[in-house]
């Protein structure tokens, strides 16, 4: 799978929102039970996120286990948002926003998720003064603006900050 189709695909989403859903580690039988999702693409989707970084394996068992790698999943936000500087709260924070997102979000991919809609998001907080913290602010000036509003996103980036202070 090419790097464009780990960014668009609905499948690779499904996957990655899958581990979410349970906050442990995950194993790809189990994925493909809870995702109505045929065994190959899921083995085709971790693949993808393993080479991709945003997976790593876990324990073995009676079956390989995945589990999220934040390192991974804060690069390829980085990466598709070309931010050059080192933010020391980005790691947690991306981790927080994409597990509310994958939570809520049923039908998305991997490229809308941390690009166009964690911008708009990140915009209207920062707009409505709903984040009263400067780190927000030079992301957003790093990330550049955005136009339209989207709610969820909104929610998911003030919780996401909001859990950084805590």
């Amino acid at each position: 799978m090419t790097r464009l189709n780990l960014l668009t695909s609905q499948v690779v989403y499904r996957v990655l929102r899958s581990f979410f859903n349970h906050e442990i580690e995950n194993y790809g039988k189990a994925i493909q039970r809870e995702t109505d999702i045929s065994q190959g693409q899921v083995g085709e989707s971790i693949k993808t996120l393993l080479e991709a970084d945003i997976l790593k394996k876990g324990k073995r068992t009676k079956a390989q286990y995945y589990k999220i790698n934040k390192e991974g999943l804060h690069n390829l936000f980085k990466e598709t948002n070309n931010i050059e500087r080192d933010f020391d709260f980005l790691k947690e924070l991306i981790y927080i926003y994409t597990r509310n997102y994958c939570l809520k979000i049923e039908d998305s991919n991997i490229q809308q998720m941390l690009t166009e809609e964690f911008k708009r998001g990140l915009q209207t907080n920062i707009t409505h003064q709903k984040i009263e913290d400067e780190r927000a602010e030079d992301l957003f000036i790093e990330i550049r603006e955005n136009d339209e509003l989207t709610q969820y996103s909104e929610d998911f980036i003030q919780q996401a900050f909001s859990s950084l202070s805590t």
